[in-house]
């Protein structure tokens, strides 16, 4: 990626949380970035392929901001979801207030990734190494099957009976 690129919506609860699916209202940005997107509305549904989703989302008391995006692992060729870690503010408020909030989404060339709620930061992160699960795995992987033979000595020095000084020590 050459360019930062920015995803915005903007969404209004017209009633109940439980209710009421949220009015979305894109912003030029977003348009732009989704015009050339060939599905319908009565096309559109929950298997429906995507690469990147972002936006708010409610489930039971669980409240979200999704950012997830659709990697082809290059070994297996599988593709797979990476999921941005949970925001770091609590977003009912977003939700219950029934008031207009601007979604923004920031995705710069150096592989950072930003998530604004009206303008305020509410995540950040490294597209490598922040996803869940990271595009880039950890060097080490702890193997949790790995463990010290019975005979293990867990002492920091052992002594060695053998050893000798240098006649010149």
């Amino acid at each position: 990626m050459r360019q930062r690129i920015k995803l915005q919506m903007l969404t209004r609860r017209s009633g109940s949380i439980e209710s009421a699916p949220p009015l979305i209202m894109p912003t030029a940005e977003f348009v732009v970035s989704v015009k050339y997107c060939q599905i319908r509305k009565e096309q559109f549904h929950d298997r429906t392929p995507y690469t990147i989703m972002f936006g708010p989302d409610k489930c039971g008391e669980d409240y979200k901001l999704h950012f997830i995006f659709r990697h082809k692992n290059p070994l297996n060729k599988d593709l797979e979801e990476k999921h941005a870690k949970r925001a770091d503010v609590d977003l009912k408020k977003f939700y219950t207030d029934k008031k207009t909030h601007l979604y923004t989404l920031v995705l710069n060339p150096d592989n950072s990734y930003e998530m604004f709620i009206d303008q305020s930061s509410v995540s950040r992160g490294n597209l490598l190494y922040d996803m869940v699960p990271p595009v880039n795995p950890p060097k080490e992987i702890d193997d949790p099957n790995d463990s010290k033979p019975d005979d293990w000595d867990e002492r920091a020095k052992i002594p060695d009976p053998e050893a000798v000084k240098p006649d010149d020590w």
